[in-house]
Parts: structure tokens; sequence; C-alpha cells
């Protein structure tokens, strides 16, 4: 896993250095731009593509959830069982505050349960892509080497498997 960390108050590595996983973790001190977030993509493909076969880049408020009904044992598994497709779609589920105005210590999957409707058919969600099909990132999707007649990117959804639960305002 790679981390941005775009001049936080208290550094990313403070919090993670006693993760049961850190030995697995890069953490990269990044400074904030006009465009942080395409900037620390792009960054990532020019300094690690090669030490990676797929890229799902995401926020720090956005979690991966497996759905019940688990078409796959894990993301891993998933992966290796579409290697053949060069971009996986995990689709955006949007959460709001619930009212609430304080923090509480309670995981947000169990604060923010109350989904909010989001009308955009250019922007369902982020994708998994594999790192040797893309040339740049723009904001937050990849461009790529590839695309069918109608100059859309083709992806496969995985909407049975999982989804990508985006908690936008939390308090």
């Amino acid at each position: 896993i790679y981390i941005y960390d775009n001049e936080s108050s208290e550094p990313v590595e403070n919090y993670l250095k006693n993760c049961k996983y850190y030995d697995r973790l890069t953490i990269i001190p990044f400074k904030s731009t006009a465009n942080t977030q395409t900037d620390s993509y792009n960054d990532f493909l020019k300094k690690y593509r090669n030490e990676t076969r797929w890229i799902f880049a995401s926020d720090p408020d956005e979690y991966i959830a497996l759905c019940d009904t688990l078409a796959y044992q894990s993301v891993i598994d998933m992966l290796k069982d579409n290697e053949n497709v060069s971009m996986i779609q995990c689709t955006w589920r949007f959460f709001k505050a619930n009212g609430r105005v304080e923090k509480t210590n309670e995981p947000d999957i169990v604060r923010f349960t109350q989904e909010v409707e989001v009308e955009d058919e250019k922007n369902k969600g982020k994708i998994f892509v594999q790192t040797n099909r893309i040339l740049q990132y723009r904001y937050h999707w990849p461009i790529c080497r590839f695309f069918d007649s109608l100059g859309i990117y083709p992806y496969t959804a995985m909407d049975d498997f999982f989804r990508l639960n985006h908690y936008i305002t939390r308090s």
C-alpha cells in the first residue's frame, strides 16, 4: 500500500507506525500543489508503477466494502481471476452525516448509514486499473492507452463483490 501524505499537521506515519502491516506500507511525503490528488497519482506512476500490477487510488474517506454474497474470497483473488481485464469498477455509494454535529468513537460505517443519491453517469465510482495500461491520471480517472469505437474506456463492474463507501460529510 502506497500512502501519499500531503503535508498533514500530524504526519500519517505517526498514526501507522504501530500498524500490524507497517512493513508493507510505503509512505510518501508529498508537497501540496494546485492539483495534489492528480499530481500524487501521476507521481506514483512515475516512481512506482513497475512495482505493482494494479492500482486503486482512493481517499481516506472512501472504504472498499465487500458484499454479503462474495463472488471471491478476497480482492486479491478477484484481481487474479480478472487479469485479462484492464479496468474493474468499484461503484460508489455516498453517505451523509446523519445530522451528527460532533465526532464519536464509532466507526464511520456504524455512525453514517443514510445514503445520498448521486446522479452522475460519468462518475459512478473508482476503478482498479492495470498500471501498465495507464498513460497518466486526470483528476482521479486514469487515461489509458485504449478505448472502444465510441471513445469509452471499457471496464468490468463488480457490483456483486464490492462497493466503495464514500463518507463525503462526517459532521
